[in-house]
């Protein structure tokens, strides 16, 4: 995070914590500075700098779960979900019980209100999100998503637009 001044080496089975703290609001970019693997020139994160009372409801929405679907199409998707075993390794809280693997992909519950997927490769919205759903390594090679190319083309958009509508 080059304008926030902070940076922290990356070791391998330890816990490590960097606080950085913002001059003004805004949004601030980093990139992966430790070689980590495959896509390392890939890995990039976003920092959202807000005032405090903006961050604490941020902070409250974001614990909250995911909203019910609001139509038909949105609800066809969260089943989609669930019966691709999604759930096995992302959790959407109110969604999936977040079993013993819901851990080993990122938590969903939200993830329409990200900017970007993918560490910051893809903007997120329902095209991209279709996109990565079906073939990740399309996008990212060395991805740890399985490509789920057995989906047809309804049941794919609307399980991406079921994503891109968890705010």
């Amino acid at each position: 995070m080059p304008a926030l001044g902070g940076k922290i080496d990356m070791v391998p089975g330890r816990m490590h914590g960097l606080r950085v703290q913002a001059q003004r609001e805004g949004r601030y970019r980093g990139q992966c500075a430790e070689y980590c693997g495959e896509q390392h020139a890939r890995m990039a994160l976003e920092v959202v700098a807000r005032p405090p009372d903006a961050f604490d409801a941020w902070l409250a929405a974001q614990a909250g779960p995911a909203a019910a679907p609001a139509n038909a199409q949105l609800a066809r998707g969260q089943a989609v979900f669930l019966a691709q075993r999604c759930q096995a390794c992302h959790a959407v809280r109110g969604v999936t019980a977040g079993g013993p693997g819901a851990t080993l992909g990122p938590d969903l519950t939200h993830v329409g209100s990200r900017r970007t997927i993918a560490a910051g490769t893809l903007p997120t919205h329902a095209a991209t999100l279709a996109g990565w759903v079906a073939d990740p390594q399309a996008h990212k090679a060395g991805a740890r998503m399985p490509a789920t190319r057995t989906l047809d083309g309804a049941d794919l958009r609307a399980l991406a637009a079921w994503l891109e509508s968890l705010q």
